[in-house]
């Protein structure tokens, strides 16, 4: 359910709170169509240049909302789609290169929600061991 990030804009955001912070979630950027503001993409290009952590997780599957959600993927360190969201977000064809098209359009690292199978983390064309995720409803994420 998006509730209130329906409504959120720039404007209801407190600047100096998030300029001490050490890292920055955005959720469900897919519904929170106020933030899809050149200022606050501003905001968070000075953050991640302070060292500030940027990560973006989505809300929907739907591609239309998906494909809004793409104009944030240059501002955010990790990007969180599961693999539908990936797909419906790029319109790749499987997820190898849904994962490579959210790549080249910025974010230096990718999470994918992957089930209980095992993670690896990806940086740029890199590939690593990671540290396993579990979310609250004890799936598994894979850090890629």
């Amino acid at each position: 359910m998006p509730g209130a990030n329906l409504t959120v804009a720039y404007a209801d955001l407190d600047v100096a709170v998030l300029r001490r912070a050490r890292a920055v979630h955005l959720g469900g950027m897919d519904v929170t169509f106020g933030l899809g503001d050149p200022a606050f993409f501003a905001l968070l290009d000075e953050l991640r240049a302070a060292g500030t952590i940027v990560t973006m997780d989505l809300l929907s599957e739907m591609p239309d909302l998906l494909g809004m959600a793409r104009a944030f993927l240059p501002h955010v360190d990790y990007v969180l789609p599961n693999e539908s969201q990936a797909l419906l977000m790029t319109g790749e064809p499987d997820v190898t290169s849904a994962a490579r098209a959210l790549l080249a359009d910025g974010p230096p690292w990718r999470a994918r929600h992957a089930g209980g199978g095992g993670q690896s983390r990806r940086h740029g064309g890199r590939r690593g061991a990671g540290a396993g995720a579990q979310d609250g409803g004890g799936r598994h994420d894979r850090v890629r």
